[in-house]
């Protein structure tokens, strides 16, 4: 065999290699317990912790699941942050309370609109997904409307108990 074809077909199969690693890991994302789980896709693409995607792919809202705990309600947010920054620069994507135990988060309480990667500031960022459980209803909650925000002061004000989280990088 020509060495140039075997070459390309080395190179060809490291492309697929690469490609597998990224896109079909194992789509059960985290566990609180032993049939609770935590999955985002973003249509074929399973979320896990330091996936890279292109702002293209995570344009529309990802398809959430996960398993609650009887009776219980839940939030869901979305929050970025510019790669190696600290946490006062976190950024809201989106938030949804009150989503209750059976699901889908269709039907919690959308406080803030979905927004995926800028297509326009290809700036590195990492985007992570933030599940808690909720002591009780959430009622009157108020935002500014900048989405500049600290997750976890907003998590401790309204004693929600992290569950489960997981983030991709986009630029």
């Amino acid at each position: 065999m020509n060495l140039n074809i075997v070459l390309i077909i080395v190179f060809i199969m490291a492309i697929l290699w690469c490609y597998c690693q990224v896109n079909f890991k194992e789509p059960l994302v985290s566990h609180w317990g032993k049939s609770n789980t935590f999955t985002i896709n973003y249509g074929p693409l399973i979320i896990t912790d330091g996936a890279k995607l292109q702002p293209e792919e995570a344009s529309l809202i990802p398809q959430i699941k996960f398993n609650g705990l009887d009776s219980a309600l839940y939030t869901l947010m979305m929050v970025s942050n510019p790669v190696g920054s600290p946490i006062n620069t976190e950024r809201r994507q989106w938030l949804i309370i009150n989503i209750p135990y059976e699901g889908p988060i269709s039907k919690g309480d959308m406080i803030t609109a979905y927004e995926g990667p800028s297509l326009f500031d290809r700036s590195p960022k990492k985007y992570q997904f933030k599940l808690y459980k909720q002591v009780g209803h959430l009622f009157d909650i108020k935002l500014p409307i900048e989405r500049k925000w600290d997750s976890n002061a907003f998590a401790e004000e309204h004693k929600l108990k992290m569950l489960a989280d997981v983030y991709f990088e986009s630029s």
